[in-house]
């Protein structure tokens, strides 16, 4: 867990004392509850996406790092990509979609995972689709 807080410092920069532990508690509350919804968000809207784009990285990464849901780490790096800003970006989205599913260890959940991914690819943004792609799902095969 102590890996996983160093992670999001990492991500979202030096929070002044109690408001910024105040404010890292909420976001890390409001993240839990939308770990596992692809749906978009109303922050997408109000929110540039640099900020959204770090913010789904840095859950992602947590989840990856502290051995969080494999779906939910999924989830957040595929909208993470969908505010990517550059090709480095989408990389390590793909990199950290790619670690989920490899963590997924029930083979049940990895095909619902798999699954969910394609869905996601058939709908998805370029950006998108080319993180999904660095999975190497069938699905996302020759395709682009």
């Amino acid at each position: 867990m102590r890996e996983g807080l160093a992670c999001l410092r990492r991500h979202l920069g030096p929070l002044p004392g109690v408001g910024g532990a105040l404010l890292l508690l909420a976001f890390v509350l409001w993240a839990a509850l939308l770990l596992d919804s692809p749906n978009a968000s109303p922050l997408g809207k109000i929110l540039p996406d640099r900020v959204l784009y770090e913010t789904h990285a840095a859950v992602g990464d947590f989840l990856n790092r502290v051995d969080g849901s494999p779906s939910a780490a999924a989830i957040q790096w595929v909208k993470a990509a969908s505010h990517a800003n550059s090709p480095a970006d989408v990389q390590r989205a793909g990199e950290g979609v790619d670690t989920a599913l490899r963590r997924e260890t029930d083979s049940r959940d990895a095909n619902r995972l798999g699954r969910l991914l394609c869905g996601i690819f058939r709908h998805g943004n370029p950006a998108v689709q080319t993180a999904i792609r660095a999975t190497g799902l069938p699905c996302a095969a020759g395709s682009g």
